[in-house]
């Protein structure tokens, strides 16, 4: 496994994410995906090779990569990336935090 992130809303306690949006939001923008059907979390793409799921937990959205394909620097890239579309969707705003 390589890096975890927490996607933080800060105007609030928990994004307006319907599970419909997911595959508009928790996507990066910058390369192309997949969804996986059969991966951990309750939402879980491939991105390059490498499996990234996504569990909704109480403080935030966990973004976990499960392969050592990105450097630390790319994963905190792609996460920025699903946040802005989260903030683009919901009109919320958040913060990611490496964990």
């Amino acid at each position: 496994m390589s890096g975890e992130y927490l996607i933080q809303r800060t105007d609030g306690n928990w994004f307006d994410l319907d599970r419909k949006d997911y595959e508009r939001t928790l996507v990066p923008k910058s390369l192309p995906w997949r969804a996986v059907s059969d991966g951990y979390g309750d939402f879980c793409i491939d991105v390059s090779g490498c499996e990234v799921s996504f569990s909704y937990e109480e403080p935030g959205i966990q973004v976990v990569f499960e392969d050592d394909v990105f450097s630390p620097e790319e994963e905190l890239q792609l996460v920025t990336e699903m946040l802005e579309n989260l903030t683009r969707v919901t009109g919320q705003q958040g913060k990611v935090i490496s964990i």
